[in-house]
C-alpha cells in the first residue's frame, strides 16, 4: 500500500498527489467518490460505463432472454409477439 501526505485547504480541498493521478488516470474533471470507513476516508474514482459497454450488456441480457424462452429464429420471435398480444 503506497500512503502520501496532503493538507486540506480552506475551501476542503485536497491536491491528489501527481503519482496517483497519473497511476489512476485522473484528469480535471474526473468523479470521485468517498466512502468513511470507521475514521478512514478512501476515495475511488467513479468510472462511467461506455457505450459499448451498456450495448454489449443489452445484447448478453438480450441473449440470455432469448436462450430462457427458447428463442432460435425469427418465427420464434413472431410466435412470442402473437403470444404476448393474445394475452392483452
Amino acid at each position: 500500500m503506497e500512503v502520501a501526505e496532503t493538507t486540506v485547504s480552506s475551501k476542503g480541498q485536497v491536491v491528489i498527489p501527481e503519482k496517483f493521478r497519473r497511476e489512476l488516470r485522473l484528469s480535471p474533471g474526473s468523479k470521485l467518490v468517498f466512502a468513511r470507513i470507521g475514521s478512514a476516508l478512501v476515495m475511488q474514482r467513479l468510472r462511467m460505463p461506455s457505450a459499448k459497454q451498456l450495448w454489449n450488456e443489452v445484447f448478453r441480457k438480450g441473449d440470455e432472454w432469448a436462450k430462457l424462452h427458447a428463442v432460435r429464429s425469427d418465427e420464434d420471435v413472431v410466435r412470442l409477439i402473437s403470444k404476448g398480444k393474445k394475452g392483452d
